[in-house]
């Protein structure tokens, strides 16, 4: 994915958070959405990016609000 399409993907994904509200997921929904984040093909580990649509997981799996890009949860 181009630089561009992540960063508008993050403005998207940061937008919506607002316009929601920023809640946060229950916290064995965060734990199991980061679990299948870790072991997700897609993710950079240096930076604990997602090489899908260029979020920080560990930030992204605390929304209640956010999807996975690819829909793994």
């Amino acid at each position: 994915m181009k630089f561009l399409e992540k960063l508008k993907n993050k403005i998207d994904s940061l937008n919506d958070a607002v316009l929601q509200g920023v809640e946060l997921a229950e916290e064995d929904v965060r734990n199991k959405r980061l679990e299948i984040c870790q072991s997700c093909e897609h993710l950079f580990k240096p930076t604990g990016n997602c090489m899908k649509c260029g979020c920080f997981v560990k930030a992204k799996t605390q929304l209640k609000a956010a999807e996975c890009p690819i829909k793994k949860w």
